[in-house]
C-alpha cells in the first residue's frame, strides 16, 4: 500500500501535457487529462510523453493553484471545468469548484483559483 502525507502526488502521465492543467486518476498511479468532469488535481510541470512522470497537487491542498483558463476570467467569478483540463468563469460546468483570484485575458492564460 502507498501512503501519501504530501499534498503532492506522484504517477505516470498516459499523454504529454503542460503544466497547471486539471487531470484525474485513472488506475494504477496513471493519470489523464481532465475535461469538463471530476478531477482529484493539477499536473505541476510539463509532460513530455506518454509513461513520463507526473506530479500532481491534490486539489484538497490548503491555499490557491494556477490553473489555465479556457477564455476570460475576472476575479471574483465562480470557476468551473472545462474541456481539456482548463477552467471557465460562471457555473455552467460539470462541477462547479472555485473562485478566481485573479483576472485573465482569455483561452492559456495562468489563473489563481481557490479550491472550495
Amino acid at each position: 500500500m502507498q501512503y501519501q502525507q504530501s499534498d503532492m502526488i506522484s504517477g505516470t502521465a498516459t499523454a504529454a501535457t503542460t503544466q497547471y492543467l486539471r487531470v484525474k486518476f485513472v488506475a494504477a498511479g496513471t493519470w489523464t487529462l481532465a475535461g469538463d468532469e471530476a478531477f482529484q488535481g493539477v499536473n505541476q510541470y510539463p509532460v513530455l510523453a506518454a509513461g513520463d512522470p507526473i506530479t500532481v497537487r491534490d486539489k484538497k491542498s490548503p491555499g490557491s493553484q494556477i490553473m489555465i483558463a479556457s477564455g476570460a476570467i475576472t476575479k471574483g467569478d465562480a470557476v468551473t471545468t472545462a474541456a481539456s483540463g482548463k477552467v471557465a468563469s460562471g457555473t455552467g460546468g460539470v462541477v462547479d469548484f472555485g473562485v478566481a483570484l485573479t483576472t485573465v485575458a482569455g483561452d492559456g492564460d495562468q489563473v489563481e483559483v481557490y479550491v472550495n
